[in-house]
């Protein structure tokens, strides 16, 4: 019996690992906690499925593909928690859009966006981490990030 015991946690344990990630829900069947303000109907729906709405226009050069870029973030899921945030008492993350250094739903989201804008993001897990957990996103997590744009070269 002592024998079957290891070979019994490794087949449980890969049960686990292995184990089904929840399904992915359309975005338009999704309650978001009321604190996030998510309207999906007031949003542009960009053709990738990402959702975009401006909450403050900026001035200066557009971001594009190829251009460097410095934001500030706070992110949640759909529920409210908050699963991350660079305020703006911290240095801006820095990234070259299209180079994939974040999730696709950023670069998709950000694109047309300008120096002290600020845009809402409802990215769905296609575009963010997809079925793999990162941290404290659970898989297939539709995410919703407030950016603001602190430059764009």
């Amino acid at each position: 019996m002592h024998r079957l015991l290891p070979l019994l946690f490794v087949l449980l344990s890969g049960a686990c690992a292995t184990a089904a990630a929840p399904p992915v829900l359309p975005l338009e069947a999704i309650t978001f906690a009321p604190s996030l303000q998510v309207d999906l109907d007031s949003m542009e729906q960009l053709t990738t499925g990402v959702y975009i709405r401006d909450l403050r226009e900026g001035d200066g050069p557009l971001v594009r593909y190829g251009r460097r870029v410095a934001v500030h973030y706070t992110g949640y899921l759909s529920d409210g928690t908050q699963i991350e945030q660079l305020a703006p008492s911290s240095p801006p993350a820095q990234f070259t859009v299209g180079e994939r250094a974040v999730i696709r739903g950023w670069e998709e989201g950000i694109i047309g966006m300008r120096p002290g804008g600020e845009r809402q993001i409802v990215i769905p897990p296609s575009k963010g981490y997809g079925a793999r957990q990162v941290g404290r996103v659970p898989p297939n997590s539709t995410l919703v990030f407030v950016i603001r744009m602190v430059w764009v070269r």
